[in-house]
């Protein structure tokens, strides 16, 4: 992957960190976690990442919490 020379989070160290709260294998409010997420890289001027995969990528990462 090639970092372009005009990115925010190169230049300026710009970034988006959201939490989702697992519990017994589920993601807990998951939905508006995703919503916030897309909202607060709209401000930052970053890319939403897809919604579908990011959700995929966090149940793949709950499963074994087990439930």
């Amino acid at each position: 992957m090639t970092v372009p020379l005009d990115d925010r989070g190169l230049l300026l160290g710009d970034g988006l960190f959201e939490t989702v709260l697992a519990q017994d294998g589920g993601l807990i409010r998951l939905e508006a976690h995703l919503d916030r997420m897309a909202a607060g890289c709209a401000v930052l001027g970053l890319p939403a990442p897809d919604p579908v995969e990011a959700e995929g990528l966090m149940r793949r990462a709950a499963a074994p919490l087990g439930g």
